[in-house]
């Protein structure tokens, strides 16, 4: 069975630079896309063109306020032990 057209397209693009783009109305969002491929060892041979369209200073810029955002979201997250106590835990389980 051949690869459907839209799959290959996505795979070359994540291979070549990273990049995964969800199109309007598909169930997997970016970051699911991403998960499922680098999940199955796909690993990008470079990175997207636009790094190198902007400045060192910018691109700092860019990233720390990514990382910036990504630490305030887990700021809030409990953690594993404290999650599956509070929702998965069997009555019955310890998990000190």
């Amino acid at each position: 069975m051949d690869i459907p057209e839209s799959l290959e397209e996505k795979l070359e693009i994540f291979r070549t630079r990273g990049e995964v783009m969800a199109r309007q109305n598909e169930l997997f969002k970016e970051t699911s896309w991403f998960a499922v491929l680098a999940g199955q060892g796909l690993r990008p041979e470079s990175y997207h063109p636009v790094a190198d369209a902007i400045s060192e200073d910018e691109l700092r810029l860019r990233l720390t306020k990514i990382r910036t955002g990504i630490q305030n979201r887990i700021v809030g997250m409990p953690g594993h032990k404290d999650f599956i106590r509070q929702h998965c835990l069997s009555p019955a389980a310890k998990l000190d």
